[in-house]
């Protein structure tokens, strides 16, 4: 209220020096503090910018962009210009669904909203992959969403490497001819990780063996080789290397394999054993070969043994009787004569396994079994195996039965006459003296099957599986009965290159019978090469 007694030009210089201390006050308190806010909030655009993340910020509920960090416009190649105003729908490939559509509803409550990941459009270059971070927020007297988009383009473009990395290491361990695996330490050899091969090599499915469930893998090696595989696997690791080791395992219907394994112990980063890891094939078809062939070079080993002893007693009594000849010129014309036949058996005999080894020869170097194909009755085969039949058997011991004894065969007459001389012969080696055989013929179909039966020791069914091997004899011993093991083997060949089949049936202790079909001439004709 004004006093009187102030004049106008007093009023007037109070109100410059009212205002003075005014300006000074608030130069003094607000400025600063003014200038400390408006510098924060520029340090604060400047991290905001200087992020590689996408800051939005959008109105709610309709989601218009009303600002936004420079990363925005660097990485999008778009204007902040063009960007104000659009919704955030027009910049994504989301449809106003979603959790986007939900925050941005006014009944949303306030706060961090869930992440989604959508493809960011750009203006310059493919769309940007991004992760959305969603929040709520009251900025004055407005209701806003932060949206922060992070670029996700080499986190995608590395799980799509992971899981292309994981796709082919499950195609290669799903084609590995065996099984790669994990386990523990431990007496059982817990199964941590077993891949797809597991089923065919154990018979068990790798989710049998994991964790031990129905089995642990200790249980399916063989017991006779369980202790030994440990003592290997315990003494390369001591040695911190690798171990490798032949066993045996028993599948679930109870065969027996042999599996070749290598692996080794694994170590975390004390150095502390946390697992052992490796891999395992089925070798049995390669211990097969490998046993085969030994028992291949030891039956060759017997066969040179063999022949060395069935050519030393025909060439010794060779030998003898050349010897008797050459001292004695005044011998008997009797003596001097079965000296002659004698060492001409000798010698015949040694001629014809001389041809057996050279047939076997040609037919193992692939060329063909040389026959001479005729029409020749049934009886005429026999006629010429009388000779034979009468050196070996006594007419009480044979017993011969020929049905449809006319019958013309499309057969090699000298080598069906060899199957036989050779089918009879082991008839009467490996029966007692006095013991009957009996030869049987009969028509079958197209073809004349020939039987011969003996009453003798027999064969077990793996002697029976193994007679037509290559050097093979059923008793192979010292006193055993002459013979090189190669008549069956010859006799099978003979048999086959006529197109027939041949078939042996023995049981231990009474008897075998070998019976073979050869083919019935279809019509008479002259003599053709095969």
């Amino acid at each position: 209220m004004k006093k009187p007694s102030d004049s106008e030009e007093n009023r007037e210089d109070l109100w410059e020096r009212l205002i003075g201390l005014g300006e000074q006050s608030v130069r003094k308190s607000y400025y600063p503090e003014l200038q400390k806010r408006l510098g924060e909030l520029e340090r604060f655009r400047v991290l905001l910018d200087s992020s590689n993340d996408l800051i939005f910020m959008l109105e709610v509920p309709s989601g218009r962009i009303v600002d936004m960090n420079e990363s925005v416009c660097r990485q999008t190649g778009c204007s902040r210009r063009k960007l104000l105003g659009l919704t955030f729908f027009d910049c994504t490939d989301r449809e106003r669904e979603g959790e986007l559509e939900g925050i941005l509803g006014t009944d949303h409550p306030s706060g961090r909203g869930r992440k989604l990941v959508c493809s960011l459009k750009s203006c310059k270059r493919d769309p940007i992959p991004v992760e959305v971070t969603l929040s709520r927020m009251v900025f004055g007297d407005g209701e806003y969403v932060a949206a922060i988009a992070r670029d996700i383009t080499e986190r995608e473009q590395a799980e799509a490497a992971l899981k292309e990395s994981e796709r082919r290491l499950s195609t290669l361990m799903g084609n590995l001819p065996g099984m790669a695996y994990r386990c523990g330490n431990d007496r059982d050899r817990t199964i941590e990780f077993a891949s797809d091969g597991c089923c065919s090599l154990t018979g068990y499915l790798p989710e049998d063996l994991i964790g031990n469930r129905k089995i642990s893998f200790a249980d399916i090696i063989h017991p006779d080789d369980r202790e030994a595989v440990l003592r290997k696997i315990e003494m390369a690791l001591g040695e911190n290397g690798p171990f490798q080791i032949e066993y045996r395992i028993r599948t679930p219907d109870g065969k027996v394999r042999w599996v070749w394994e290598q692996g080794r112990g694994i170590l975390d980063q004390e150095g502390e054993l946390v697992a052992l890891e490796g891999f395992l094939i089925d070798i049995s078809e390669r211990r097969k070969a490998v046993e085969t062939l030994r028992q291949s070079d030891r039956m060759k080993t017997e066969f040179v043994k063999t022949v060395a002893h069935e050519f030393r007693t025909p060439l010794t009594s060779i030998q003898g009787f050349s010897e008797l000849l050459l001292a004695h010129d005044r011998l008997a014309p009797e003596d001097r004569n079965d000296a002659l036949r004698f060492i001409f058996q000798r010698s015949q005999s040694l001629a014809e396994m001389v041809d057996d080894m050279l047939d076997i020869a040609r037919i193992e170097s692939g060329a063909p079994l040389s026959l001479r194909i005729a029409p020749c009755p049934v009886t005429e085969i026999f006629r010429q195996v009388e000779p034979f039949l009468k050196t070996r058997l006594s007419p009480q011991r044979l017993e011969l039965t020929l049905a449809w004894e006319t019958t013309l065969l499309s057969v090699d007459k000298g080598k069906v006459g060899q199957v036989l001389e050779n089918l009879i012969s082991n008839a009467v080696k490996f029966s007692d003296a006095g013991s009957p055989v009996r030869i049987r013929g009969d028509l079958v179909g197209e073809g004349y099957r020939i039987s011969v039966t003996d009453r003798g020791i027999g064969m077990t069914p793996e002697q029976v599986e193994k007679i037509f091997d290559k050097f093979y004899r059923a008793d192979a011993t010292d006193t055993a009965v002459e013979g090189v093991g190669l008549g069956m083997s010859m006799v099978k060949n003979i048999v086959e290159a006529h197109g027939g089949d041949i078939r042996v049936e023995s049981e231990l202790g009474r008897g075998t019978t070998v019976s073979f079909i050869l083919p019935v001439a279809r019509e008479p004709g002259g003599l053709q090469d095969k």
